[in-house]
């Protein structure tokens, strides 16, 4: 048994320690993105929405919900989403929503995917003109 344990130096490892510790917010986060890209999108959007109701002014939950939304082709009601935050910031609190946000907006409404999954689509086909 150590007989440190009260130690001044036992209380800073004891710090240094919990520092070090990953915490369950980031491994959840870390773990819904690797989900996001195996193409789990609308399963990680169905987890996301009890918290999202639960804590709508929430933007980095909030902006989540809208990739995994938009990755999951449901593009109309991840920038429902986000008009909805938006509302809500100015509402309740007067503010516009981050940078992160708008990005991600500009990025839904351009359908870019280089900032990420957009909505899965059939190929076009060609039209056929009758004889």
């Amino acid at each position: 048994m150590p007989t440190n344990v009260g130690s001044p130096s036992s209380a800073r490892v004891s710090r240094c320690r919990s520092r070090t510790r990953v915490p369950g917010r980031c491994r959840r986060r870390t773990r819904r993105a690797a989900r996001c890209r195996a193409g789990e999108h609308a399963a990680v959007a169905a987890e996301l929405a009890p918290a999202v109701a639960e804590h709508p002014l929430r933007e980095r939950l909030r902006a989540a919900h809208l990739r995994a939304l938009h990755g999951a082709g449901r593009r109309a009601e991840a920038l429902a989403g986000y008009h909805d935050l938006r509302e809500r910031l100015a509402d309740e609190l007067g503010v516009d929503p981050g940078p992160e946000l708008a990005s991600l907006y500009r990025s839904m409404l351009e359908d870019d995917p280089s900032k990420g999954p957009g909505p899965r689509t059939a190929p076009r086909s060609p039209l056929i003109k009758p004889v």
